[in-house]
């Protein structure tokens, strides 16, 4: 083997250890490793909607969508064709901002 090979492969089996090591620190090892599905944009998550496997899971779409987020700034991972990007995550954030009351001025 080249020694650029071999650099290559010392770096995909530390991403192997990086993921096992998150899946396990997490709460719920099984809901993470469908969001490492969804956010890393693996075959076998196709045709699972985030909707579908949030409903699956009990909790909210968004819940996913966030993780999913996570995981790619975590492994520096593009967001896969499953999920939004992040100026369209923006518009929903403003958009679904509540306004904030105006505090009375004290003299």
């Amino acid at each position: 083997m080249r020694a650029f090979e071999i650099e290559r492969l010392l770096g995909l089996i530390m991403l192997q250890r990086r993921i096992i090591y998150a899946s396990l620190a997490a709460r719920n090892t099984k809901f993470w490793i469908k969001c490492y599905l969804v956010a890393s944009g693996d075959a076998n998550a196709e045709g699972i909607s985030m909707s579908e496997m949030a409903r699956k899971s009990g909790v909210r779409t968004a819940t996913v969508s966030k993780l999913c987020h996570i995981i790619c700034a975590q492994f520096g991972f593009r967001p896969s064709a499953y999920m939004r990007d992040e100026a369209t995550c923006a518009k929903f954030r403003l958009a679904n901002r509540r306004p904030r009351k105006l505090e009375p001025e004290q003299n």
